[in-house]
């Protein structure tokens, strides 16, 4: 906890413009919300979290939420290091071109456990990540990892590597998702969320890679008859909650420490935790919807951990450019993740 308050006090350093702030000022953050207020992240995380920073700041600082958004939820990062939010939720595999580091969750293998991942993924960037300042402009409040994506489809039980060859399965993208899935002899066709219903029900793919509660939540379900579970995961998404840096800096550092206190790790964990039971509510309901799991053979299983080697490399080299010890940090995230 010492060294996340060293790091987020320490960024606020870093903005020229700031002035001192006065210790018992009253500031009040703007937090965007895009997702539906009943949303279980929502209920279950941010709204809990916005009446506890009043709480320990004694009524100081105050977050409140927009009615609406002010802008689609790929430009979450932009609000917030604009200023046009203050505080945002956000993916970082909306935009991987510009948080590479990030990209890390998306390898297949860390881990199935979305709580635990959160927690390592925090870790991970406290320890490897932060001195490289992936984040600018902003301050990262939380992180977490997202439900583990699964194979779909209408057509057979896929459990061997034969099995899947001429599935065409539809992703909604990512370099990491692309060249695994080729690689475990699919045909693969990207396309956005929205194109994933009309390109099922027009037979256009025979099935996807998608997590269970986007499978529930998109409307996907219906269009499904198999579902193939590789042990260890087949990768995940990463999230973020961010603050505008200057906006941080005007708060006072008494106030800073008790926010900081509360966000980080425990932040992260609550994420983790409801994405994770969000997940297992929609793995029921597709139990009960007669979609049937089997589970990826040791030749498949093999296949996927051969097909996985190159990404992980792949990311060690870029973090390597970035100035970080991609190795270490990835072997730490599945350590922890565990």
């Amino acid at each position: 906890m010492r060294q996340l308050l060293t790091l987020i006090l320490g960024a606020c350093l870093l903005v020229p413009a700031a002035p001192s702030p006065a210790q018992n000022a009253d500031v009040t953050l703007r937090y965007n919300r895009w997702l539906p207020p009943k949303h279980h992240l929502e209920q279950n995380v941010f709204i809990p979290w916005m009446a506890k920073v009043a709480e320990v700041t004694q009524g100081r600082v105050k977050v409140e939420a927009t009615t609406s958004s002010l802008g689609p939820p790929l430009k979450q990062y932009d609000l917030a290091a604009t200023g046009i939010a203050d505080v945002v939720f956000t993916s970082e595999s909306y935009t991987p071109a510009l948080f590479p580091l990030a990209e890390v969750m998306g390898l297949p293998f860390i881990g199935t456990d979305v709580e635990k991942l959160a927690v390592a993924y925090w870790q991970v960037y406290e320890r490897y990540f932060a001195a490289a300042k992936p984040y600018p402009r902003v301050v990262p409040l939380g992180l977490t990892g997202f439900p583990i994506y699964q194979i779909y489809n209408a057509r057979r039980d896929i459990s061997s590597p034969d099995q899947a060859k001429g599935l065409k399965l539809v992703t909604t993208g990512g370099q990491f998702r692309t060249q695994l899935l080729t690689a475990m002899g699919f045909s693969v066709i990207a396309a956005g969320l929205p194109q994933v219903v009309e390109m099922l029900s027009t037979g256009v793919a025979d099935g996807t890679y998608l997590t269970d509660d986007a499978l529930k939540s998109f409307g996907v379900m219906r269009l499904i008859k198999h579902r193939t579970e590789f042990p260890g995961g087949l990768g995940s998404l990463s999230g973020c909650v961010l603050i505008n840096e200057a906006k941080w800096s005007t708060i006072g550092a008494k106030d800073r420490a008790a926010i900081a206190a509360i966000s980080g790790p425990l932040l992260s964990r609550q994420m983790g935790k409801s994405l994770k039971d969000a997940d297992e509510q929609a793995r029921r309901e597709i139990g009960e919807a007669g979609i049937r799991t089997v589970i990826a053979d040791a030749a498949f299983l093999a296949l996927a951990k051969s097909a996985a080697a190159p990404l992980d490399e792949q990311w060690i080299r870029m973090a390597k450019e970035k100035g970080v010890d991609g190795a270490a940090a990835l072997r730490l995230l599945r350590e922890l993740a565990q």
